[in-house]
């Protein structure tokens, strides 16, 4: 079940926040009420990871997926992010 997916985040929401706020919205939580993601993955790294380049272009290349509070999640160096439930239990 794919809750977040296809969208390019042009708003300039880092992507830790967008991912925090997928997920709270999906278990019908504040997002600071979910495990916080640092305890998975470095989310200052990860939001410079795919943040523009010094001289302000995008990044081209790259993806990341990781699994956090039973949700798979990828993210593309175009800044689209896919959240996806793996366990319901979580």
């Amino acid at each position: 079940m794919a809750l977040g997916s296809g969208g390019e985040n042009t708003d300039n929401e880092s992507i830790s926040t967008v991912i925090a706020e997928t997920i709270a919205n999906h278990k019908g939580v504040d997002p600071a009420d979910i495990e916080p993601l640092y305890t998975t993955i470095d989310s200052d790294a990860l939001d410079a990871l795919f943040a523009p380049r010094n001289d302000g272009s995008a990044r081209t290349t790259g993806q990341i997926t990781f699994i956090h509070a039973g949700y798979e999640i990828t993210v593309n160096s175009d800044r689209t992010i896919t959240v996806e439930l793996i366990d319901e239990e979580e």
